[in-house]
């Protein structure tokens, strides 16, 4: 595995900087105290800034998707579609990814969970004004996000969390290879093990673990 500037690394390496559950579950409630408006006093631009990022990490851990790809991801490239488990309602989102914004020039569809968080993250955008019909993780809907804006939250965020600051904003990646389930094969309703590829049915998984807000 290849991680963000940097050359390859060891599996023992890759281990280190990938987030076991419960660093996860500090991360994401510590995102949870950063975009808390009144608490922080945040004006308005610094609140949506941070809801931003939030949601970034949050879809990022879901899908997957390499950096670039997500930056440049619209509205108009996913859909949102409910499907039942074991009595659960899920969020499903069918992501496109357009040849011209990924690595390999290739143009690819997939499915993974994660809809939840991008309804939410629509209805923050319409309240604060911005527009849903561009891009979808921008401050304008036109912008892609800089990456040095991105830093500069995961960085803030870490520091609220009890985890160790080697840990790089590649690790959200890592973090979605590590975990027991994480793509879904739509035609056959299976969840995917990454990066074996081995088919798990849905009574055999937990599906909630990225379902945390």
């Amino acid at each position: 595995m290849k991680i963000e500037g940097s050359s390859t690394k060891s599996g023992e390496e890759v281990q280190r900087m990938t987030f076991t559950h419960d660093e996860w579950k500090s991360f994401y409630t510590s995102m949870r105290s950063y975009v808390a408006k009144v608490k922080n006093r945040l004006s308005d631009k610094d609140a949506f800034e941070r809801e931003l990022a939030r949601h970034w990490c949050l879809f990022a851990a879901n899908s997957g998707l390499r950096s670039g790809e997500q930056r440049q991801l619209r509205w108009s490239d996913v859909s949102t579609h409910k499907e039942k488990d074991n009595g659960d309602e899920l969020l499903l989102v069918r992501v496109n990814i357009r040849k011209g914004t990924t690595k390999v020039r290739k143009e690819r569809t997939f499915w993974c969970r994660g809809g939840d968080y991008l309804q939410r993250w629509k209805t923050i955008q319409k309240e604060y004004g911005e527009s849903t019909d561009g891009l979808i993780f921008s401050l304008d809907g036109e912008e892609e996000y800089e990456r040095y804006r991105l830093h500069r939250h995961w960085r803030q965020i870490m520091l609220l969390t009890d985890i160790a600051l080697d840990k790089s904003l590649s690790s959200r990646s890592h973090l979605f290879n590590r975990f027991e389930t994480n793509s879904v094969d739509k035609e056959t309703m299976t969840l995917n093990e990454m990066p074996q590829k081995e088919s798990k049915s849905h009574s055999n998984v937990n599906l909630s673990v990225f379902n945390l807000r």
